[in-house]
């Protein structure tokens, strides 16, 4: 892309429902990072994403990967419905894709208030390792995200 020198990444954080902006955002990116909330809710929205994503492959002669799925909003300890979401994610990706989770905070919720990363913020947050893990599977793989 066209005046990106420079950048190793650009995330581009589209809307939580499917529509123009995020058809928009998928045919630009072409590599998706699934974020998803341990729900079973989330398995209708997932089929409804990738339905969505086919459509767009073969409409505009497209390849769109996923990458990696982004769990969040857990509570420990996992309740039933947590825990069955967590094996499910695990039994439909894991061998494709890695699955990364985050643990529901307030500090990361704080930190995004007031303008900064949680790496910014002057409180710290057990949720920072997952970040840098998230971090270090896109540098490693940079290449095949291009």
């Amino acid at each position: 892309m066209e005046g990106l020198e420079g950048y190793d990444f650009v995330i581009v954080d589209a809307p939580p429902s499917l529509g123009h902006l995020t058809d928009n955002a998928l045919l630009a990116c072409q590599n998706l990072i699934i974020p998803a909330e341990a729900e079973d809710t989330s398995i209708r929205a997932i089929d409804i994403l990738f339905k969505q994503i086919e459509t767009l492959e073969s409409n505009f002669s497209v390849d769109i990967n996923e990458e990696a799925i982004v769990v969040s909003n857990i509570d420990y300890p996992l309740d039933g419905e947590q825990k069955e979401m967590l094996q499910w994610f695990e039994q439909a990706f894991g061998e494709h894709v890695p699955i990364f989770e985050f643990r529901n905070r307030a500090a990361v919720k704080r930190a995004f208030n007031e303008g900064v990363s949680i790496f910014g913020h002057d409180e710290e947050c057990d949720q920072e390792d997952e970040l840098r893990r998230l971090a270090t599977y896109l540098i490693d793989n940079k290449g095949d995200l291009a």
